[in-house]
């Protein structure tokens, strides 16, 4: 069924596809996105976006962050508790930015009612 999937990729997708399965096809290769960055020539940004795309074709692309730090590739014939463990970190960290969107909007709200309105120097009188 992947190797279906594979056609719809993009073809930067696939070229990182490509290069993890040449050098990072098992947790103990794993590498940064910083250093397959740099080995493909494209921004870190970019190698977050196009493993997230492989994740959506159904390639299971792991970040781990405790050593060996970096990105690999897991073999859906291997294990699968790797898979599972950075689905349940991604939940983790999605709450904590969820929580800080939160703070920052109640920071934003704060600021805005602070400062002056006008020219008058006027505060607000009601919140909307």
């Amino acid at each position: 069924m992947i190797a279906e999937q594979e056609t719809t990729l993009s073809a930067p997708a696939a070229e990182l596809l490509a290069f993890l399965q040449r050098h990072a096809y098992k947790r103990e290769f794993a590498l940064t996105d910083r250093h397959i960055a740099g080995e493909m020539g494209i921004p870190v940004r970019e190698v977050i976006d196009l493993a997230d795309e492989l994740i959506r074709a159904g390639h299971l692309v792991i970040a781990e962050t405790s050593p060996p730090h970096g990105r690999w590739l897991c073999v859906p014939m291997g294990d699968l508790a790797a898979a599972r463990a950075y689905a349940n970190s991604l939940g983790r960290r999605a709450i904590k930015v969820f929580r800080r969107r939160k703070h920052l909007r109640a920071a934003i709200a704060a600021a805005e009612l602070s400062r002056p309105v006008g020219s008058t120097g006027q505060h607000r009188l009601f919140d909307n």
